[in-house]
């Protein structure tokens, strides 16, 4: 993983890739499987101290948990409605995000994706130009102990395989998130 300034204006780009997958002595064998990953891959830009924009290939800013770590997360803490709507957890977007001066005030993230995290398998199944998008936005307020309490948003239009056949979903989903 690579973080850091790329201009004296306080932009900062973030390249993480994952390896894990050229591993060979994996249970799979198939040699199509083994890849490089692609984790992260933006570019974040600050207007002023409280606003700032990010876009590029990130996780999706629903609840705290797309963008908590999985390493560092409870098997509990992986709720139904992140594993269905965003299963790859990350897609290019571009989000407008507000951090407040008072730290006690709540965090505000808005945003646009294109949910083209599934484009490789588009690609192979003929189906490249259905256009799948999604708003999400976020509140935040931060509790003791480095814990947040929240609410989300998203309203997305996007495909999904349910049954071996590929089908239109229109997705309008609130959620609720606390972690202390």
């Amino acid at each position: 993983k690579y973080s850091g300034p790329i201009n004296s204006r306080g932009t900062e780009a973030t390249l993480q890739i994952d390896l894990a997958k050229l591993d060979d002595r994996q249970d799979d064998k198939d040699p199509r499987n083994r890849r490089v990953v692609l984790k992260d891959a933006f570019v974040r830009h600050p207007f002023n101290p409280q606003w700032a924009a990010r876009m590029g290939y990130t996780t999706i800013p629903f609840g705290f948990e797309e963008e908590y770590s999985s390493s560092k997360r409870l098997p509990l803490e992986r709720s139904k409605v992140a594993t269905s709507f965003f299963p790859g957890e990350r897609e290019p977007g571009l989000y407008l995000l507000y951090t407040p001066p008072d730290r006690r005030q709540p965090a505000v993230v808005i945003g646009y994706s294109n949910g083209m995290y599934e484009w490789g398998d588009r690609a192979s199944s003929g189906d490249q130009d259905k256009k799948d998008h999604a708003w999400t936005g976020r509140v935040q307020w931060p509790l003791p102990s480095h814990g947040v309490a929240g609410l989300s948003y998203t309203s997305a239009s996007r495909q999904r395989e349910v049954g071996g056949e590929r089908r239109d979903f229109d997705q309008n989903c609130w959620g609720a998130h606390v972690r202390y």
